[in-house]
């Protein structure tokens, strides 16, 4: 039943645009055996994936095929999938592709999950403890998190770099919390507002005269298929 939904909903958005049907299904299986089937089934991780496109900035097979780097660390933090691709979509929407959206993304979340001691030191310093930022991320989200973060640290720069240590991960902070972070909140909010757009996308795919035409195709190669079936 799940290896049919994920068919099911990788066709649709294979239909309306968002790659080959196999790349989609791999995306979206990996997706539901990261997070669990009963967090996420296959027609959610594929409509994730739709919205995160419309928001975006990217080619829908980057994403795709980058989703594996990020999503075992943003499933144990305890961010969704639907804010994960939130912010990767935010992040194309300031100049970066997929794959560089994904690694900020990666190298921000990955500073909580195993802080140094530096960092705990300097969280410490602040009045912040794992702790306190482990249930804001639960309760609140992710961006919101770092939200906080930065305006605790406020203009001490420096302190808040040795709390998330990587480059790649501190140039998608600064970007996600920095002059335009009410636009990527907008974006991170969209995508996790579980409104469903495959259908409605699809139905406006479906009144294109190409998809009528490839629909026919697949048809009458189907019938072709049981003709030469029937006659061998």
């Amino acid at each position: 039943a799940s290896a049919v939904d994920v068919l099911e909903a990788s066709l649709k958005g294979s239909a309306i645009g968002l790659g080959s049907v196999e790349d989609i299904a791999n995306a979206a299986t990996a997706a539901m055996n990261t997070y669990g089937e009963s967090n996420l089934s296959g027609t959610d991780a594929v409509e994730t994936l739709a919205e995160a496109v419309r928001l975006g900035q990217f080619a829908p097979e980057e994403l795709a095929g980058a989703l594996g780097r990020v999503i075992p660390i943003s499933a144990e933090l305890g961010v969704t999938f639907q804010e994960t691709t939130g912010l990767i979509a935010a992040l194309t929407k300031g100049g970066l592709n997929a794959s560089e959206a994904v690694t900020g993304v990666r190298g921000a979340m990955q500073a909580f999950i195993k802080p140094t001691e530096e960092a705990k030191k300097m969280m410490e310093q602040y009045g912040i403890s794992t702790e306190d930022v482990t249930t804001s991320i639960e309760q609140d989200g992710f961006l919101a998190t770092l939200s906080k973060l930065r305006e605790a640290f406020g203009e001490n720069t420096q302190d808040f770099t040795k709390v998330i240590g990587s480059i790649e991960g501190l140039s998608a902070v600064f970007s996600l919390t920095g002059e335009n972070t009410e636009a990527y909140a907008e974006i991170v909010r969209l995508a996790t507002d579980d409104i469903a757009i495959m259908d409605e996308a699809l139905g406006f795919v479906s009144d294109t005269s190409q998809f009528k035409f490839d629909v026919a195709m697949a048809t009458a190669r189907e019938r072709l298929l049981e003709v030469g079936t029937a006659i061998l």
